[in-house]
């Protein structure tokens, strides 16, 4: 994962071992084994469903977090697919990682890369 700031300063994280359930299973997400200066603000997800609007989880059920499909557990501490409230001044619901900036950073961009394990 790979993000820059409203300032203009990048940093990633990359967990050695990611993958996301089926649908049976609402897309769960396993996640673990983060490094990198962006740090972990994925953890606190591990294990939990993917959350849109037409399918929530009991956790994220709240207006609060309606802002983008992600792997909602009420916590908050990640949110890549929010708002890009980037320049206009709101910061709720906007793309965070709070462990590179906070809730109230909005990211300018974000990439989410995905590679088989043993790529090289």
């Amino acid at each position: 994962m790979e993000m820059e700031n409203e300032s203009g300063k990048s940093a990633f994280t990359l967990y050695e071992n990611f993958w996301i359930g089926d649908e049976e299973a609402k897309y769960k997400l396993h996640i673990s084994d983060a490094s990198g200066p962006a740090g972990d603000s994925c953890r606190l997800h591990d294990g939990w469903p993917f959350y849109t609007v037409d399918q929530p989880n009991k956790a994220a059920d709240n207006p609060s977090t309606r802002s983008g499909g992600w792997w909602r557990n009420g916590k908050e501490t990640s949110s890549l697919n929010g708002l890009n409230l980037y320049k206009t001044g709101r910061k709720e619901d906007g793309i965070n990682f709070h462990t590179f900036g906070d809730s109230t950073t909005s990211f300018k961009s974000t990439e989410i890369k995905v590679r088989p394990k043993r790529f090289h």
